[in-house]
């Protein structure tokens, strides 16, 4: 018994090449209005202007669908039109679709023809190009091999540390010092001030720092997350505001060490990238074309 399997009709195969040929006059599409939108910035260029799909008709009435066509004025002089024919192939074009364009554009007064493909021409094409004045690109995206010994991407971390915050300050007042100050057992003392005024300094150890001094520099604990308690004894030691000074005999501060702010940056390069363009028959070189519509030469 023969068992037959029906892989796909010839309709469908016509359906899926014209989406990938419809699929690759988008990409070049995208690519030249890019490029054209650069252009204008030139200021002999005018009246940039691309269409696809377009009709054109010959002088003997022979209409012919071009995939893309081109139409620029230059310095409001000559006016430019360009026919560009797309061939969405994994192989080389060869003689015949050359020759099948340079015929469609053929009798078209003043059209220069342009073909574009992703992936190469055999040399009979090039020369058959050459001969109908037909210019030959390579149209393709940029792809991993065209990166190779390139910086495609950068990563960078960013860490953001925060200096330490002070929660609560217990200090130990000196009770000679308060008891001769009218400072008894039960009483409440105040102490008023910005971080940055408030110090706290043992004249006796040549120490002397503001609260703010000591959350940026001065605790030990300060690369370590979390909570932590600072400690410090005084021979001569005083908390001095704008307003008072208090003789203490040692301090107690508790602070929080937050945790870094981490921040992850990535560039890709390739997303400036629209594709690679080579001139076949121009003996331009190859180039690299950006979403801005500026062209850069690859080495």
């Amino acid at each position: 018994m023969l068992i037959y399997k029906v892989l796909s009709s010839g309709s469908d195969l016509v359906g899926r090449n014209q989406d990938k040929g419809n699929q690759y006059e988008n990409f070049v599409e995208l690519v030249y209005k890019a490029l054209l939108g650069a252009e204008q910035n030139h200021p002999d260029i005018k009246n940039i202007n691309i269409e696809k799909k377009k009709v054109i008709t010959s002088a003997d009435g022979t209409k012919a669908e071009i995939d893309l066509y081109w139409e620029y004025n230059i310095a409001n002089i000559t006016t430019h039109s360009i026919a560009i024919e797309c061939k969405n192939h994994n192989r080389n074009i060869d003689i015949p679709k050359v020759r099948d364009f340079a015929a469609k554009i053929s009798d078209i007064s003043g059209l220069k023809g342009l073909m574009v493909t992703k992936y190469g021409f055999s040399a009979e094409a090039i020369k058959a190009a050459k001969a109908k004045n037909i210019d030959l690109l390579i149209l393709r995206p940029m792809s991993d091999d065209d990166w190779e010994g390139r910086i495609k991407t950068i990563c960078t971390n960013f860490h953001f540390s925060s200096p330490a915050r002070i929660i609560n300050i217990s200090p130990k007042f000196d009770k000679e010092w308060a008891e001769a100050n009218g400072y008894n057992e039960g009483a409440i003392i105040s102490l008023n001030g910005y971080n940055n005024e408030i110090i706290i300094a043992d004249d006796g150890q040549n120490f002397c720092k503001t609260i703010h001094q000591l959350e940026q520099d001065s605790f030990d604990e300060k690369n370590k997350i979390g909570k932590h308690i600072w400690t410090r004894n005084f021979s001569n030691g005083w908390i001095k505001t704008p307003e008072n000074s208090f003789k203490i005999t040692s301090i107690d501060i508790e602070y929080i060490q937050p945790s870094p702010i981490i921040h992850e940056d990535i560039i890709d390069f390739g997303d400036y990238v629209l594709g690679i363009l080579e001139y076949v028959n121009g003996g331009i070189g190859k180039h690299v074309v950006l979403k801005s519509g500026e062209k850069r030469i690859l080495d």
